[in-house]
Parts: structure tokens; sequence; C-alpha cells
């Protein structure tokens, strides 16, 4: 049983184990959904790794993009809040150059299309409000799938044309790999009718792989990705039950 799948089975066993309290009343039961905007703390740039064949640019996965996300929420005695939500797929395309100087006879840049969506659970807290403004801070935990993408070409150093790229329709496909890694959040929640609601959220997510084993076999030009980056969110909540 994999983290995901006890994740769920967690979230959902609360929800009847809180309803059934004396104090139901001030539970609430939700579902929101919304966008956000990652921005990637290490940016896409030339780093140097060396193998047999000699030095070339790593691969860089996951830059700064935009995707949506749903979710349920349930908030138990006003204080504390439960919550899972998917995050649908982020897609990032860019180049970089992959050697130290532009004039080479080899590759001098490197694409790199990576695809990131994500699962998480998350607890809240709760803790100053003033007339219909709710601040909070939290934490979740993620699990997300990075699917990696990557070709090679070369830019004249000077006229900036593109002389050639491999491959030359599409890209090779590195593979995926899933990952568990944490956030931290800080919130604020608004009333705006009687069962809606709106959040702004900034979440700080800390990820990284150590190893890439998303393809055949781990690669020093796909290893040590740093994935860490600052989330921007706005969600609308509607209450089922409140």
């Amino acid at each position: 049983m994999n983290i995901k799948t006890i994740s769920l089975l967690l979230f959902f066993s609360l929800i009847p184990l809180l309803n059934n309290t004396s104090l139901a009343a001030k539970n609430k039961l939700g579902i929101y959904a919304g966008f956000n905007y990652f921005d990637k703390i290490q940016k896409p740039k030339y780093i140097p790794v060396t193998d047999e064949t000699g030095s070339a640019g790593k691969d860089i996965f996951d830059n700064d993009g935009n995707s949506f996300q749903i979710g349920i929420m349930y908030i138990f005695r006003s204080r504390f809040g439960f919550n899972m939500q998917y995050q649908t797929k982020r897609k990032c395309e860019f180049h970089y150059p992959c050697s130290d100087t532009p004039f080479v006879y080899g590759p001098n840049t490197n694409w790199t299309r990576s695809i990131v969506s994500n699962w998480s659970v998350g607890f809240n807290i709760y803790f100053w409000k003033i007339q219909k403004l709710k601040l909070y801070t939290g934490i979740d935990i993620n699990y997300s799938k990075i699917e990696g993408y990557t070709r090679t070409g070369h830019i004249h150093p000077t006229t900036h044309k593109l002389l050639y790229i491999f491959p030359i329709d599409g890209y090779y496909y590195w593979g995926s790999m899933k990952i568990t890694n944490p956030s931290i959040s800080l919130g604020i929640q608004t009333d705006i009718f009687k069962r809606f609601s709106m959040n702004l959220m900034v979440k700080y997510y800390s990820g990284k792989i150590d190893e890439w084993k998303g393809g055949d076999s781990p690669n020093i030009y796909v290893n040590n990705q740093r994935l860490s980056g600052i989330y921007y969110l706005m969600n609308f909540i509607f209450l089922i039950k409140q």
C-alpha cells in the first residue's frame, strides 16, 4: 500500500469520526477549486557534469508555471482544518546552455520539457480572526509525479540561429519519477456569501531528487534535481455542510 492510498484512507476516516462529536455543529465540510503559479527557486542554467565521454550540461527538469487544483476540506471546531487536493499537470518547456561557452563544435543548448502533477493531504490551524477574515498556517504531505523530456542542439553564438536540434521532432523521454515531500503554507480566508468563501495562500514546496530512477537506469545528467519553490494559490470554496 503506497503513501497516497494511506493518506486517502486516513483523510476519509476522519470525517465520520469528527461528525459524531458533540461539537459537530461547529464543523464545516467543503469543496474548492482554484489556480496557482509556481516560482521555482533554482532557475535553469548551465550546471557542468562529467562522465567518461567528457563534460556537458545537466538536464534540469521543472520550472516556473501555472496549473489548477481541486480539493475537499473539513474544518473542525472552527479552528483546525484538514484538506485533500489534486493539482493538475503543470507543463514547463525551456532551453538553456549545456556548455560553458557557446563556441563549441557539438551541442551548446539543452531543451527540456517536464510535466508535474501532485496529490497532497494537509492540516491547517486557523490562529487569527477578525470579522470575516481568518489567517491560517498549514503543513502538507505531497505526492508528486515528474515526467522528463530533453533534446539538444546548437544555436549559433553570434547570429543566434538554430543550426540543428536532435531529435528533430519531439523530445527524448527520460521517464518519470514519484517523490514524497513536505510543504508549509500561510494563507488568509474570507467569507463572500453564506456558503461561499475565498482564500489566498503562499506555500513553500520543498522537493529534490538525489538519484533519477525514471528511465532504464540512473543517469548523472539527471541526478540531483532541486525542485523547491514557492506556490501562489487562489481557491474558491463552497461549503456543503456548515
